[in-house]
């Protein structure tokens, strides 16, 4: 009898699952189809994946899907694709057209001013009275590199607490991979922004490609205002009271700030005055002007930036372990690092949902809108404490658990 209350519930999850993505695809079919030309400069039309009813509780994934392959398999044939365009009198438009599922996003070269794009920000992307900090995502992402788990979970977990206009990728090149089609068809609203990258700053040449990157954020989020996010930054809760600030950023740790997620106004003068002082450029350094220089700024000019203590990146690297096997306390968390690039072994998208961690609670909350843990009809991921492994970093860094033994799955 407990074996068939457990399928019988089973069932109903997996309906449940369904149905969100069966209502999903009709929003997108009946209300932000792409409308006739004469009527692509509405402003009133909306760009957001998400009713703002129902962002809380929708799923991305039917919690009846056992694999990442499963998924993929089960993907429809076409997509929502969003789409900008100005017009001769100043006007901006945009609509979601259908397209092929291997459609890649729509795309518009970067410009010195972007004035296309500052346009559809202007028109779509600011939501209440007061807010200065537009509901944009920014990532930039140079080379042809894999769309893992944990990138999906960053856009995920976006459109989730933020609920975007649009998700900007900007790159010279996209990525690949099941995660980015699935991500593709989830989330509409990846635009590309074709991004050369840098040579130089003030004629210093960049010691690291993740200086570019350093650069680009600052430049584009000066341009068009919005939230940046690294690729393994998640999203914990809803930003919407810190847009009306200037700036945001959160301490990693008490000597510097974070960069990897920066909420910004267009124009926020601490960015011009940051990227002012990339003049002392030094490829050698890894970290000084990326987080100790806005540190430095933020105490002199207190009033040109909101410091949110460390709620964006808490557990620094030293304690990141805690939150992948044990359960850290992230309850005033409005983002969590994961520092992916210290593990040896890919994180299982599925699996990590399954954990008995705090990671694993985000990771619910992201995917299904709930952080309890649901079992699947032939689900082998084990629940208990201990099953996800050990957080495997690599032997130069300092954190205690690097003596921890790998073992994360590979059962996707």
């Amino acid at each position: 009898m407990q074996g068939t209350e457990m399928t019988r519930q089973h069932l109903l999850l997996c309906l449940a699952a369904l149905m969100h993505i069966a209502i999903f695809v009709y929003v997108h079919k009946g209300t932000i189809q792409g409308s006739p030309d004469d009527d692509f400069f509405r402003k009133e039309k909306k760009t957001r994946t998400l009713d703002p009813e129902n962002v809380s509780s929708f799923s991305f994934i039917p919690a009846c899907k056992e694999t990442l392959h499963e998924i993929v398999a089960s993907l429809p044939s076409s997509r929502w694709r969003l789409e900008i365009q100005c017009g001769t009198k100043a006007e901006v438009g945009a609509r979601k057209r259908n397209v092929p599922a291997d459609t890649s996003p729509y795309n518009i070269t970067w410009a010195k001013r972007s004035p296309s794009l500052q346009k559809f920000v202007e028109h779509f992307c600011y939501e209440f009275k007061g807010q200065r900090i537009p509901s944009l995502v920014h990532y930039v992402w140079f080379g042809r590199n894999y769309f893992r788990p944990e990138h999906l979970m960053s856009v995920l977990s976006a459109i989730r607490y933020i609920n975007p206009c649009a998700v900007l990728f900007h790159s010279d090149r996209l990525p690949f991979g099941d995660h980015w089609r699935l991500l593709l068809q989830l989330v509409p609203e990846v635009i590309h922004v074709i991004h050369r990258q840098p040579e130089n700053i003030f004629g210093h040449r960049f010691g690291f490609i993740q200086h570019k990157a350093d650069i680009v954020r600052l430049q584009v989020l000066f341009v068009l205002g919005g939230i940046y996010l690294d690729g393994d930054q998640l999203v914990t809760a809803p930003l919407t009271p810190f847009l009306h600030h200037g700036l945001v950023m959160s301490h990693e740790n008490s000597a510097n700030l974070a960069n990897s997620m920066i909420l910004a106004s267009p124009g926020a003068r601490l960015l011009s005055l940051w990227l002012a002082r990339y003049r002392t450029y030094n490829s050698s350094q890894w970290g000084t002007h990326s987080t100790y220089v806005p540190w430095e700024l933020a105490k002199q000019y207190p009033s040109l930036i909101k410091v949110v203590e460390n709620r964006f990146v808490n557990p620094d690297l030293t304690d990141i372990g805690q939150v992948y096997y044990g359960h850290y306390d992230i309850s005033r968390n409005l983002g969590l690092h994961l520092y992916t690039r210290f593990l040896r072994k890919p994180l299982p998208l599925l699996g990590v949902a399954q954990w008995d961690s705090s990671l694993g609670q985000v990771w619910r909350d992201i995917l299904y809108g709930s952080p309890e843990r649901v079992s699947s009809f032939f689900s082998f991921f084990r629940a208990v404490k201990g099953d996800q492994g050990d957080l495997a970093l690599h032997d130069y860094t300092s954190v205690a658990i690097k003596e921890k033994a790998v073992n994360f799955f590979y059962w996707l």
